[in-house]
């Protein structure tokens, strides 16, 4: 498989993960007393099984975009670019849209230490998160993105430091440490290690047609088992064995799905793979919208009575829009002024005397 090939199946599933924790979070929001105090969707409660699909993808897709790159310092630099050309500057947006969102809230009286919003424009390890309630994530997948980095530019180095990184991410499972300790051993962390793996098997082997259904349905059984034990509250669905069941699952779904999609036996549609371009934005931007639409959906319930059911199904489109809003007006204009390469000017030459 070249590692440039374009799938629409990883935006399907870019897509998928996303719409997942909007789902979850709007839920959560809704509930909460200060609001409607009632679940509207207990199904959705598993809903954040979207964070572990996005870790799998992240790895999988370093892996199919990178695993066939040239180890040099040029590739780590090229690659620190475009990871932060595409994680930075919309995350800086979204946070600047926070600041004024809570600064309007609180009557311009909101306040918060200089250096946690020096941490969360940084991305380093923070607890809890001040600004964006889903920058968490965004701090696990960073690091991993060093080391990809680290591992382009010296094998020998990287392989250390990520054999150092995913152990400590093993012992996780089994032991459970408080910040910052417990960033480290972050069961989460393993994740991308699938993801590795399922990138590394699709760049060296052709499954076969058989084998790639094979692997989406046991895989898209695994996730819903994990989802079924996640809403019913299952013994086998507690941390960590959670992410363990829908970052197995996650895996296999793709492998499969990439796999049929280059049989040309999957033809993802077109809504999956906007969305899936949209994806950053809608993750970035819809728990604040999920916030901001629910305060206005309790002022209209006083005046037109609806089921909260209803208002969960419209505050969780208005999140996605929202999101797909930000994308268009936001996302893509930041990134089309950004370069994909990183580009030097020429130094002038001297001038002849």
């Amino acid at each position: 498989m070249k590692s440039n090939e374009s799938l629409r199946t990883l935006q399907a599933g870019r897509a998928f993960a996303a719409c997942s924790v909007v789902l979850f979070h709007t839920g959560g929001v809704i509930a909460l007393p200060k609001y409607f105090g009632v679940d509207p969707a207990p199904w959705a409660h598993a809903g954040d099984s979207g964070v572990p699909f996005f870790f799998v993808l992240s790895g999988l897709i370093m892996m199919l975009a990178h695993g066939g790159d040239g180890m040099s310092r040029q590739s780590a630099l090229l690659f620190c670019w475009r990871r932060f050309r595409r994680i930075y500057p919309v995350l800086w947006a979204a946070l600047l849209v926070s600041i004024v969102g809570n600064q309007a809230l609180a009557g311009g009286q909101w306040s918060l230490p200089a250096w946690e919003i020096v941490k969360a424009f940084l991305i380093v390890p923070s607890r809890p998160e001040p600004l964006l309630a889903v920058e968490w994530t965004l701090r696990h997948e960073v690091i991993f993105y060093l080391l990809f980095a680290i591992l382009l530019a010296n094998a020998r180095l990287g392989i250390a430091l990520m054999g150092v990184f995913f152990t400590a991410a093993a012992i996780g499972v089994f032991v459970t440490y408080p910040f910052p300790l417990g960033f480290w051993t972050s069961p989460y962390n393993l994740l991308f290690l699938m993801g590795i793996l399922a990138g590394g098997l699709l760049l060296r082997l052709t499954p076969s047609l058989r084998w790639s259904a094979a692997a989406t349905i046991v895989g898209a059984g695994i996730f819903l088992a994990g989802w079924i034990g996640a809403v019913v509250e299952a013994p086998f669905m507690k941390a960590p064995g959670s992410v363990l069941v829908f970052g197995v699952g996650a895996s296999l779904i793709m492998i499969g799905l990439v796999g049929l999609e280059r049989a040309g036996r999957v033809r993802t549609p077109d809504v999956l793979v906007v969305l899936g371009d949209a994806s950053y934005s809608i993750y970035l931007i819809h728990f604040l919208a999920a916030s901001a639409l629910t305060k206005v959906a309790v002022r209209v319930d006083d005046i037109v009575s609806l089921s909260p059911v209803l208002w969960f199904i419209i505050v969780a489109g208005g999140s996605v829009a929202a999101g797909m809003v930000f994308y268009y007006l936001v996302e893509r204009p930041l990134l089309a002024r950004l370069p994909p390469r990183p580009t030097l000017r020429p130094v002038a030459a001297p001038a002849q005397i």
